[in-house]
């Protein structure tokens, strides 16, 4: 069966966000003074897939070399991803850092639209980042209505100030800041230090 162009840009997309999985667990770890040689090596060769696969002729190469690549990328992944088919990657919870991928669970337009999340509980919150997937990390209002999201333990009625955080606080956007609507079929992407 001949490779298709769809194949390799899926391929291309989740060897990508397994890449940024990682970088971003290296990133944390040298935070905390950790240096994680085999991560570093991971991240090389996940770029050099990448750098293969978007370089990928469809008519000269043989399709072995695109199976290949799929299960040199899926060895790298091990652990990283839910399963060896390199799908999403995992939410991520230790000590000192919380990356959490959540669908949105409200539809809709206007201001003030519940998210579906609920801060988890942490001994703190020194940073906090919120990103709507596949568009940008969204402006966040601290003790105001007024950006693209805010926080929120009065079922949206009042806004706090990111200092003031706690457990089951929720988040809150607006899609009238945004610009455009949002859909349960979209996704929030929450960074926890």
């Amino acid at each position: 069966m001949a490779i298709l162009q769809t194949q390799i840009d899926t391929l291309i997309t989740e060897v990508s966000a397994n890449k940024e999985t990682l970088a971003l667990n290296y990133s944390v770890g040298g935070l905390n003074g950790i240096r994680n040689v085999d991560t570093e090596e991971d991240i090389v060769k996940l770029q050099t897939i990448l750098d293969q696969l978007q370089c990928y002729d469809l008519v000269n190469y043989a399709d072995t070399y695109f199976y290949d690549l799929r299960r040199e990328a899926n060895k790298v992944c091990d652990g990283v991803t839910t399963s060896s088919t390199l799908t999403t990657p995992p939410n991520i919870t230790n000590t000192y850092f919380s990356r959490i991928l959540q669908s949105l669970t409200t539809a809709g337009t206007g201001a003030g639209i519940d998210s579906g999340f609920t801060l988890p509980s942490r001994s703190s919150y020194n940073f906090v980042d919120v990103t709507l997937v596949g568009y940008n990390r969204m402006t966040m209002g601290d003790g105001s209505k007024t950006e693209e999201c805010y926080w929120s333990a009065d079922s949206g009625t009042t806004a706090k100030a990111i200092i003031s955080l706690v457990v089951g606080d929720k988040l809150y956007i607006n899609a009238s800041v945004l610009g455009f609507a949002i859909a349960t079929s979209d996704q929030i992407e929450i960074i926890l230090l």
